[in-house]
């Protein structure tokens, strides 16, 4: 994966500096999200049992309660971006970095998709409306543009605008990938991954796709709740995947 990053670096001349740049709002921007307890309703609180030294495997072990996201960079700087070493030796020209890139994490997250009939039957609460996904193929050495295509696929299927959309939540596997992605749509930087994204909470396999819902889904319902909404807001989700495709998915909440 880190070969893809480097690739799609020089392909599309997406420098060391500009995906610091994108590393460090990642960074900040979950920081103020998780200091202001915007992330509380997302969470599911479980007690974890970790070793007491993480240097020392043969160590005793404690009990912990897992309640946040603990791999945030809090107040990272241009001097502490720049500092990081290369992830990747000897691929590319060695622009990816850890501070830059989605960091190695464990994770889950769960959504309930149904009909809304037996949401009713069941009297649950209706947090968004799926409205349609998009897979898209794209040249697997550059899997990390797959976001544009799948992007720009959903919003016609449903004769959408990106000028539409309230809210994007696009995985950011690399920063090469998320700038090239952000910057060849136009999108608003206000309007994506406002509470951080992967560089900053972790990309664990299998969870990231239902977690960017989740984290998307809560922040439009907040701010329904702040500003009285009556109208439904749009969610756009969005992932590369490996071996060369982009999925995307629109929500209305």
């Amino acid at each position: 994966m880190g070969w893809t990053s480097e690739m799609l670096a020089l392909d599309f001349d997406v420098s060391r500096e500009k995906q610091d740049e994108y590393g460090m709002l990642s960074h900040r921007r979950a920081s103020a999200a998780q200091r202001q307890g915007r992330f509380h309703c997302e969470i599911l609180p479980l007690q974890a049992t970790v070793l007491s030294d993480p240097a020392n495997c043969s160590g005793g072990r404690v009990s912990i309660l897992v309640d946040k996201d603990d791999g945030i960079r809090h107040d990272p700087t241009p001097e502490t971006m720049r500092a990081a070493r290369p992830a990747f030796k000897g691929f590319g020209d060695e622009r990816s970095t850890g501070p830059n890139s989605s960091q190695v994490t464990d994770g889950a997250a769960m959504a309930i998709l149904m009909k809304r009939r037996l949401a009713h039957q069941l009297g649950l609460e209706i947090a968004a409306t799926h409205i349609g996904t998009s897979v898209v193929g794209v040249r697997p050495s550059v899997m990390g543009i797959g976001p544009v295509e799948a992007i720009l696929k959903v919003l016609s299927s449903k004769q959408l605008e990106i000028d539409d959309v309230d809210l994007f939540e696009i995985n950011e596997a690399f920063g090469s990938m998320y700038a090239y992605c952000v910057e060849t749509l136009g999108l608003d930087l206000e309007k994506v991954n406002v509470n951080g994204g992967a560089i900053a909470l972790g990309h664990p396999l299998g969870a990231t796709g239902v977690r960017q819902v989740v984290t998307g889904v809560a922040e439009l319902q907040r701010r329904r709740r702040e500003n009285q909404a009556a109208s439904p807001s749009l969610l756009c989700t969005s992932m590369c995947v490996g071996s060369g495709m982009g999925a995307a998915a629109l929500f209305a909440v």
